[in-house]
């Protein structure tokens, strides 16, 4: 995880438009947060999760702990309704 910082860093840093890095970078790091513990994730965040990346998300991070908490998307402008009818059972903060 420690190299992903650096690799954000690189991304942020050029001089383009590389969103849709960060949004992968992102989903990199959830997947491997949620490798750690089975207590990371659950079946209802797995599914929300599977949901919103179908909709069309590249990236997810997870949020809070204890069974409660947020889900962050990252999807790009043309995917955000999709994203957000996938999951309209949800509130959504924007």
């Amino acid at each position: 995880m420690e190299s992903m910082v650096t690799d954000a860093l690189s991304i942020l840093e050029a001089d383009v438009d590389r969103f849709d890095d960060i949004g992968r970078l992102l989903d990199e790091a959830c997947e491997y947060k949620r490798s750690l513990s089975d207590s990371v994730s659950n079946d209802e965040t797995d599914l929300i999760y599977a949901e919103a990346i179908e909709g069309g998300a590249i990236g997810v991070k997870i949020l809070g702990a204890s069974g409660g908490g947020l889900m962050f998307f990252y999807a790009r402008p043309n995917r955000q309704a999709l994203v957000k009818e996938r999951l309209r059972r949800l509130i959504h903060v924007p």
